[in-house]
């Protein structure tokens, strides 16, 4: 019993070293090189030094449901899944250092985002600006947020990838359970499922529109959990600190809300509502635009949805147009010239 337990332990540690030598010798690729990375997609971005009309931020929302080239081929987008106003703000500021300054920005905003616990501890607003640490000695932004972060979420950032990865943990999981004779082998902890969130667009055209009836029931059957959560003014403060930098650079901004599979509950979200509307309000230079339940929000069917999070390729191309139409028909909004509106005539 005493050699087993060495043994897990010692498991444990061989792959908990390894997991984090690579971490540390892939991560300045990962962050400062890699295309598909958090930071990477935004050096790469610097390096191409292209001007466009229009840069897209937002979390995965916005990555997979704003078609930007579908708009106008001088649109851009810097979405990332996880990655919301702190994360928009570093990445706007080093586009600005660049000179490559846009006509205008869209961001993907949802007012449940602006509630504890509404996001993944690990890709919160506030220790996103990790990303861009090898920015950190040449700009002032950039070193402001990530001063700003506490040490203990320092600590933890250490301890995990680009995309916290658990395989570490997963790996003694999968072996224990190995042992006890309830897995099939000691990788079961890397190959489990997530649940029916991690179903690939694929499967849910198999199990058709079942799928959907499956995940609206279950997400009701949630709503008084979300209720419970608390307004983040943390939240608030980057979304105005990105909206000042905008106007300190003479940059329009869209904030737009994005659609979800389902409304969860009004009360949840009231605060984070008023919020978006106050700012909009107190800025010419600020649209509001809701594609989840306004006057421009598309019908989304189940087909529209890839999984319970993000829109289909089909659904990001009825979301895409509702929103070139909303902003066509805005006379506030001044970065969708005629060559824009007109790209799909």
């Amino acid at each position: 019993m005493r050699r087993r337990v060495f043994q897990i332990i010692l498991l444990f540690s061989l792959v908990l070293i390894v997991d984090r030598a690579l971490f540390l010798l892939l991560d300045k690729c990962h962050q400062s090189v890699v295309h598909d990375s958090p930071q990477g997609l935004v050096s790469w971005y610097l390096r191409q030094n292209k001007k466009h009309d229009v840069v897209v931020f937002g979390a995965s929302k916005s990555k997979h449901g704003i078609m930007a080239a579908r708009i106008n081929s001088d649109w851009f987008n810097l979405a990332r899944g996880g990655m919301h106003e702190a994360y928009a703000l570093c990445a706007l500021s080093l586009i600005i250092e660049d000179g490559l300054v846009p006509k205008g920005v869209v961001l993907g905003v949802s007012p449940q985002h602006f509630y504890t616990s509404s996001v993944q501890d690990g890709e919160d607003v506030a220790t996103s600006p990790q990303y861009f640490k090898y920015y950190y000695p040449v700009n002032g932004v950039v070193k402001d947020c990530i001063d700003r972060i506490s040490i203990f979420e320092k600590f933890k950032y250490f301890f995990s990838s680009y995309r916290f990865n658990p395989d570490a943990l997963n790996l003694l999981v999968g072996y224990a359970r190995h042992v006890a004779g309830k897995g099939r082998s000691p990788f079961d902890g890397l190959l489990a499922t997530q649940g029916f969130v991690g179903l690939s667009t694929f499967e849910n055209e198999q199990l058709g529109e079942s799928w959907y009836e499956v995940v609206t029931q279950q997400l009701s059957e949630a709503k008084v959990v979300r209720v419970e959560q608390k307004f983040d003014v943390q939240k608030l403060y980057y979304l105005n600190r990105f909206l000042s930098l905008c106007k300190e650079s003479n940059i329009q901004v869209a904030l737009v809300i994005m659609p979800q599979l389902i409304d969860m509950d009004p009360r949840y979200h009231t605060e984070g509502w008023r919020a978006l509307e106050t700012l909009a309000e107190q800025s010419k230079d600020v649209v509001l635009v809701d594609l989840a339940s306004g006057s421009s929000a598309p019908e989304l069917d189940w087909s529209c949805w890839s999984d319970r999070y993000h829109l289909s390729e089909k659904g990001a191309e009825k979301v895409t147009d509702a929103l070139r139409e909303a902003l066509r028909g805005n006379p506030a909004w001044v970065p969708l010239t005629r060559e824009s509106a007109n790209s799909e005539s």
